[in-house]
């Protein structure tokens, strides 16, 4: 990450004024949730403007948008690139949350001291300033959604040493602590780009006692990805029980979910509705298009020509009531996710016990998914709760500054009414990760997964 150029360029506080006269405006008449939580993103635009100078460059600027959209609690709502808006220097280790302090890690793995798993302080303060310097840029949704972002952005030291008021060093002193509160000290330099660990779980595969491992590490909708995921339900189809790993997974397309629920389907079962969303329809968007507005998120109207007579019957006997009703005068009429099992899919019924192991990693298209499996014959959540977000974004380059802003463009709900935004779906099973988890040591989440489809 880094762009310098970009980041420094200086347009002068009258054309900056006018960007954020855009971005109120896109807000005003194209943004889904602007009126969901009572942000008074007016007045905090107005904070913007009047900090304003000619002196003042591209990249203060994009980190004072991400600060006033990360207001409205929305993960999908952001300045696009955020990264090369950051002041330069990583952090050159890992950070991962655990019972509310943060383990230090390899980037390949492991402990970065294996006797002080945690993070105690950073150039002389404690971590707890730095992680709240670090969560001014989090959405304020659900709480592991903005303990997982800020978690992120905090290895971004340089952007943190200047909301601190530390000044810039090409080394970072670390103060590390024990379980039982004894300190050592470490400098290390600062890395080029963040660092990241190997994700849990390890690849697909047949495990001991013939069960099934499927790792989903993203929502990859390459035709490649969902026809190795295929294969992987073949060579399932005759084992004792399945686990799919998606921990970590913060989201892509929805036709993993579509591939791969047909499966756990009977042949007579009735389809299943996994998603009830309505389109924010900018000014002069035609209105009542039969196909509806949302065809890249598998979400039609009632009147698509699309359904099938059983998904028809299950959409007009619906009764959904949501938790926060979208402006009518504002947006399209509702549009529905169905998933379903068709004749000549060439698929088989897997019928035996699933696992899905997930975490506050879980994003976007990934909790869809799990909303989708949540409460389905024979599947079981274990694991803590996902992040909770569904927006479909929509990016627009503000005129001036070039800042890409992405406003989310849909208001997203389960099929009880709950938003997927600013809540998480929460496991069957909470299952909280041990620091040789965390360390990538041990899987003691997988270990119990195990043995509940054993059982």
């Amino acid at each position: 990450p880094g762009h310098p150029g970009r980041r420094s360029h200086r347009p002068g506080a009258a054309r900056l004024a006018q960007d954020l006269d855009q971005l109120e405006w896109l807000i005003d008449n194209t943004y889904a949730y602007a009126a969901r939580r009572g942000v008074d993103y007016r007045a905090a635009l107005d904070a913007v403007r009047t900090s304003l100078t000619d002196e003042t460059d591209v990249g203060t600027f994009a980190v004072q948008l991400m600060k006033v959209l990360a207001l409205f609690g929305d993960g999908h709502t952001r300045v696009g690139g955020s990264a090369g808006y950051l002041a330069p220097g990583y952090a050159p280790f890992v950070m991962r949350g655990f019972g509310g302090r943060i383990v230090a890690l390899r980037p390949g793995g492991g402990l970065l001291d294996a006797h002080h798993p945690f993070l105690h302080a950073m150039d002389g303060v404690p971590i707890e300033r730095w992680f709240d310097a670090a969560r001014l840029l989090a959405p304020k949704g659900s709480p592991q959604l903005e303990a997982e972002t800020a978690l992120w952005r905090l290895h971004f030291v340089g952007h943190a040493r200047r909301e601190l008021g530390l000044q810039s060093d090409g080394e970072l002193a670390l103060v590390l602590a024990s379980a039982d509160g004894k300190t050592t000290v470490r400098r290390l330099p600062l890395a080029p780009q963040p660092a990241f660990a190997p994700p849990p779980g390890g690849p697909t595969r047949v495990l001991d006692g013939g069960l099934g491992y499927l790792r989903i590490a993203d929502m990859d909708d390459d035709p490649r990805a969902l026809a190795a995921m295929r294969e992987a339900m073949v060579r399932f189809r005759d084992t004792k029980g399945l686990v799919i790993d998606v921990r970590g997974n913060g989201g892509g397309s929805r036709d993993v979910l579509r591939t791969l629920f047909p499966y756990f389907m009977a042949p007579d079962d009735k389809p299943r509705l996994a998603n009830v969303a309505a389109y924010r329809m900018p000014p002069g968007t035609p209105p009542g298009r039969p196909g509806g507005y949302l065809e890249d998120r598998f979400l039609y109207p009632l009147t698509s020509s699309l359904w099938t007579d059983a998904e028809r019957t299950l959409l007009e006997g619906l009764r959904f009531e949501p938790e926060w009703k979208p402006p009518a005068d504002a947006f399209s009429a509702w549009h529905y996710l169905v998933l379903r099992r068709e004749a000549g899919q060439g698929l088989y019924h897997y019928d035996r016990p699933v696992v899905v192991l997930m975490d506050g990693g879980c994003f976007s298209a990934t909790d869809i998914f799990l909303a989708a499996l949540k409460g389905w014959r024979g599947v079981t959540l274990m694991g803590t709760p996902s992040g909770g977000g569904s927006g479909r974004t929509q990016t627009t380059e503000l005129r001036h500054s070039k800042v890409p802003v992405r406003l989310s463009s849909m208001a997203s709900f389960r099929p009880d009414g709950t938003l997927y935004d600013g809540a998480g779906i929460e496991p069957d099973v909470l299952l909280e990760p041990t620091v040789g988890d965390v360390a990538g040591t041990t899987d003691t989440v997988l270990d119990r997964a195990l043995d509940h489809l054993r059982e």
